[in-house]
């Protein structure tokens, strides 16, 4: 049997990947169960927090949500410290964001220490995809992440997709200190993010 948690459990998950692939609607259909396709474009990061069930008891997550814009892609490594997972989203109808979280998974690697807890997620499974997946799901493979497809528009594989992650971060007993800047809330417009 899984040893329980006796007090929740916080641990600091950050989220990455380039502008318009839907971080921020991933994180509104988990926290408030809601879809909005205006979204506007995070600058910096926002901060929200979530609960969530595991077998070792409640975790609570602290999910930074990271502005995808080129001009802060030096920035975002900023809110690594204390992370003990990362989630990088692309969009499966925008092949470029596909290479484009395979850049910053190689920012992941090398500014947020040793062996991070990553999940790699393809976004927008309800739009035809730009690309065959099964070279997504191998590149996870290879590179010893974990793999989802989601669509925030539908809510598939969302609450799943938090669950793992709840499941992989339990283990840790105690979180480090979350530290970095916290920019909560600012936006600048955008086309559309999911």
């Amino acid at each position: 049997t899984q040893p329980s948690i006796t007090e929740e459990s916080k641990q600091k998950v950050v989220i990455i990947g380039a502008a318009s692939v839907g971080k921020t609607c991933i994180i509104q259909k988990f926290t408030k169960g809601v879809f909005n396709n205006g979204e506007e474009s995070t600058i910096g990061a926002a901060f929200v927090v979530n609960r969530v069930e595991t077998s070792r008891g409640p975790v609570i997550l602290n999910l930074w949500d990271t502005a995808g814009q080129e001009r802060y892609k030096s920035l975002v490594p900023r809110y690594f410290k204390g992370a003990v997972a990362y989630i990088i989203v692309f969009d499966v109808s925008e092949r470029a964001s596909f290479d484009d979280a395979k850049d910053w998974l190689e920012i992941v690697r090398n500014e947020s220490g040793a062996n991070p807890i990553i999940f790699f997620v393809g976004n927008k499974i309800d739009i035809q995809p730009d690309f065959d997946l099964k070279e997504a799901s191998d590149f996870a493979q290879e590179q010893g992440l974990t793999y989802w497809t989601t669509s925030a528009a539908t809510g598939e594989n969302i609450k799943q997709l938090f669950e793992d992650i709840g499941e992989r971060v339990s283990v840790l007993q105690t979180a480090p200190q979350s530290g970095g800047i916290n920019l909560v809330g600012e936006h600048e417009q955008k086309k559309s993010c999911c």
